[in-house]
C-alpha cells in the first residue's frame, strides 16, 4: 500500500470520528428524548385498559430502555390500583422479580410490592420481603428508603424499618438523596424507641437541607427531642416549622411546651410573627458590574426576574 492510500485512509478515518463525535451524542438524546415522550404518553394515560397496552407496548418497543423499570412500577400500579386487582398485579410482579431483567429496573418493583402488604397488613410477607431485599445488591437508595418510609407511616415493624433505611444511607451519593435517606431513619429510630439516634440522624437531615427544612423532618426532629426532655431545643424546631405555614397541631404542641417551660403561653404569637417578618423582609441592597462595566443594583430591577451568572469567566 502506497504511502499516499495510507494518508487517505487516515484522513478518512479522522473524519468518520469527527462526524461520530458531532452526531452520536445527538442521536443519543433524540433516542433518549423518544423514549420519554412515549413513557409520559403511556403514564399519563386514564383508562386503564389503554394504559395497559402502552406501557406493554414502550416494554416491547424498548428491550433495553433507561425507564423499563418505572414502567414495571406503572404497570402493577394499574393493576393494583385502577383496575383494583390486586392478585394480578401480585403474580405480575414475582414474574418480573424471577425474570432476568436487570437488577436495577425490575428492583423498582420492590416497593411497589411492599407498599401493598403493607397497605393490607400482611404482616408475615412484609418481614419477609424486606429481609429478601436487605440481602440484594441494589444501588438504588430510594428503593430501601421507600421501604422504610412505608413501615414508618403504618407504624409497623420499626427494627426492620431502621435496617431498610441504614442501607438507604450508605447507598445515597448525593446531599438530596443523603437528605430524606437520614430523615427517614430518623423517623424510624424514633418509631423504633430510640429518640436519641432519631434526633442525630433527623439534625443532619436539616442541615443538608440548609435555610428551608422540610416541614416533615422538623416536625419528627420536634417529636424526638420532646422525648428526651429537650423542651428548649423542641421550641426552637416548632418555632422554625411556624415560620413557614401554619400548623394546628404543633402551635397547640407549642403552646403546651411554652406554658412547661416559662410559665405561660404570653409571648409566643409575637415571636411567631416576629420570625415570619424577618424571614419575609426584602433581600438587602447590594451591586454589580454588568459586563460593560456599568454598575447594576439589585432595586434597578425590582418585580422583575434577574439571572446573576456568579460562574461566567468573564
Amino acid at each position: 500500500m502506497s504511502k499516499r492510500s495510507i494518508i487517505v485512509i487516515l484522513v478518512l478515518v479522522a473524519v468518520v470520528a469527527v462526524l461520530a463525535w458531532a452526531f452520536v451524542p445527538r442521536f443519543s438524546e433524540m433516542a433518549r428524548q423518544k423514549e420519554l415522550d412515549t413513557l409520559r404518553a403511556a403514564r399519563d394515560e386514564t383508562e386503564p385498559a389503554e394504559r395497559m397496552k402502552k406501557l406493554q407496548s414502550f416494554l416491547e418497543q424498548f428491550p433495553r430502555g433507561k425507564y423499563r423499570g418505572y414502567v414495571h412500577g406503572y404497570i402493577f400500579d394499574t393493576y393494583a390500583s385502577l383496575m383494583d386487582d390486586t392478585t394480578r398485579a401480585v403474580e405480575y410482579a414475582r414474574d418480573i422479580l424471577a425474570s432476568d431483567e436487570s437488577l436495577d429496573q425490575k428492583g423498582q418493583l420492590y416497593p411497589e410490592l411492599f407498599s401493598l402488604w403493607v397497605q393490607t397488613g400482611n404482616s408475615d410477607s412484609i418481614v419477609v420481603l424486606a429481609e429478601e431485599v436487605l440481602e440484594l445488591p441494589l444501588t438504588n437508595p430510594w428503593v430501601y428508603m421507600g421501604m422504610g418510609y412505608e413501615l414508618v407511616e403504618a407504624k409497623l415493624h420499626p427494627t426492620v424499618a431502621v435496617k431498610l433505611c441504614e442501607k438507604a444511607v450508605g447507598l445515597a451519593e448525593d446531599d438530596y438523596d443523603r437528605t430524606y435517606c437520614l430523615a427517614t431513619l430518623g423517623m424510624a429510630h424514633l418509631r423504633a424507641g430510640s429518640p436519641e439516634e432519631a434526633v442525630t440522624a433527623l439534625e443532619q437531615a436539616k442541615e443538608f437541607c440548609g435555610e428551608e427544612p422540610d416541614e416533615e423532618i422538623l416536625r419528627y426532629l420536634g417529636e424526638a427531642q420532646v422525648a428526651l426532655g429537650r423542651k428548649d431545643a423542641a421550641i426552637e424546631t416548632y418555632l422554625l416549622m411556624m415560620e413557614t405555614g401554619e400548623y394546628d397541631d404543633i402551635r397547640s404542641e407549642l403552646t403546651g411546651l411554652y406554658v412547661e417551660t416559662k410559665g405561660s403561653a404570653e409571648g409566643l404569637d409575637a415571636e411567631i410573627e416576629a420570625r415570619r417578618e424577618r424571614r419575609m423582609s426584602p433581600a438587602p441592597e447590594f451591586s454589580l458590574r454588568a459586563l460593560d462595566g456599568k454598575l447594576v443594583s439589585l432595586s434597578d430591577y425590582k418585580d422583575k426576574v434577574l439571572l446573576l451568572n456568579f460562574m461566567s469567566p468573564t
